[in-house]
């Protein structure tokens, strides 16, 4: 999927990213090799993708080449309906929300007339304003900022670094699809979390 590729690239990104900084602090492990090889696999990957898939005409392959795909203005033009309808929802209620699955409740009220049904806005942030306010979206905010300022404080061998790595990815992730609001995906996020501030 196009979130896939763009998640796995900003993995690697990230990756590379924590091991400069890591080298910077003076962490000089094999898990600073390790990681700058995962970056490198990475891209690799991506961009070896990115050619099968262009090369690939056949219109089995969900849709044709990965160019096609990730150029396709239907489904970029439904991701933005979401988001429309998600600000008609903040609207009804912008400080404390509509509920919990109030993005659900509320979507036939304000679903744009070409959008499709949706229980979701594909947009964790804005469907989380939608549901719990902006008290609820500050809250998870401050919450993730004091995960980030714990993991600023790298472990001596560097892999709580790594752990913020998965974890700005699955956040990432959340921008751009619906991971956030399953259950067993979710469970990954906490654990991290969970992880990062262990490790003080």
């Amino acid at each position: 999927s196009r979130g896939g590729i763009l998640c796995y690239a900003f993995a690697g990104i990230a990756a590379m990213a924590a091991s400069v900084l890591n080298m910077k602090n003076g962490i000089r492990t094999i898990l600073h090799r390790r990681s700058m090889l995962f970056a490198i696999i990475v891209i690799i990957v991506v961009i070896g993708f990115f050619i099968i898939q262009h090369g690939t005409s056949s219109r089995d392959i969900r849709g044709g080449s990965f160019l096609e795909r990730i150029t396709n203005a239907a489904t970029i033009r439904e991701r933005i309906y979401y988001l429309q309808t998600g600000g008609g929802i903040i609207g009804e209620n912008p400080f404390f929300g509509v509920g919990p699955g109030g993005y659900e409740m509320y979507y036939l009220k304000h679903r744009m007339p070409q959008a499709r049904e949706s229980r979701y806005a594909h947009n964790m942030p804005v469907q989380m304003w939608a549901e719990t306010g902006i008290v609820g979206l500050v809250l998870f905010g401050l919450f993730c900022f004091q995960i980030i300022k714990y993991s600023t404080r790298f472990s001596r061998d560097g892999i709580t670094a790594f752990m913020l790595v998965a974890l700005l990815t699955f956040l990432f992730h959340s921008l751009l699809d619906i991971g956030f609001y399953h259950e067993s995906l979710y469970v990954d996020f906490c654990l991290l979390a969970a992880l990062i501030t262990g490790d003080r």
